[in-house]
């Protein structure tokens, strides 16, 4: 099964909140050289933009993001996000998060973001830890 994750739960995880509980427990539980989920390359930019100025929590979140499969925003992801901003009315980082997840093919999303990624989404399966 292949999981996506969206930035908050990077964040939950690094900053020891519960949420971010099922990332680090799919860390615990695999071999170090084995990602444990995938994500967009924009979760670089939103995590570590909240830790700015707390550099042990910027360092757990980089090791953390060491750990996922990495994908670069390429045309298609684009492509679908535009049409899933239109459909859902999401943000554009939002958008581009579950493209990359419904493009990559994977199987959940896990977002601790309930009001954007609610039942309405229906391309995937949308976990909330």
């Amino acid at each position: 099964m292949t999981v996506a994750f969206d930035a908050g739960v990077v964040i939950c995880a690094a900053v020891a909140d519960q949420r971010g509980a099922i990332l680090l427990d799919a860390i615990d539980a695999s071999s170090p050289d084995v990602p444990v989920g995938i994500g967009s390359t924009l979760l670089f930019t939103e995590a570590l933009t909240v830790a700015d100025d707390r550099r042990d929590e910027r360092l757990r979140m980089i090791a953390i993001l060491g750990r996922l499969a990495l994908l670069p925003v390429t045309q298609d992801v684009a492509v679908v996000a535009a049409a899933l901003k239109l459909r859902h009315r999401l943000k554009t980082p939002d958008a581009l998060h579950l493209a990359t997840a419904i493009t990559a093919g994977a199987d959940q999303f896990v977002t601790i973001n309930r009001r954007d990624f609610g039942s309405r989404i229906t391309e995937i399966d949308i976990v909330h830890p």
